[in-house]
């Protein structure tokens, strides 16, 4: 029997069971540990810590703009920090 992983349940539960929840996926991970959000580059921390830092309603909209931003700009090999519109919340700038 095969089974769905915790991105997929949660990307279910928020985008059609309107379930309080984020969805991390590569992008939105890489962007919450380079922001500073979270320390750990763990599914369940960065989530937590994302849900900390929002407010429910904010949670979808979160989610769809941190991928955005980890596509557009915060790329994993050569990130695109001087164009960054929240290059001034980077705590990668700081490292």
């Amino acid at each position: 029997m095969l089974g769905v992983g915790p991105k997929t349940a949660d990307i279910l539960l928020l985008m059609i069971a309107k379930e309080s929840t984020i969805p991390v996926d590569t992008h939105v991970m890489r962007v919450a540990f380079r922001l500073g959000i979270s320390r750990k580059k763990e599914y369940e921390a960065i989530r937590k810590a994302l849900m900390s830092s929002l407010n429910p309603e904010e949670y979808l909209k979160a989610h769809l703009y941190l991928i955005l931003l980890g596509r557009r700009f915060c790329l994993a090999r050569k990130p695109r920090c001087s164009e960054c519109p929240v290059k001034h919340l980077c705590a990668k700038r700081f490292r």
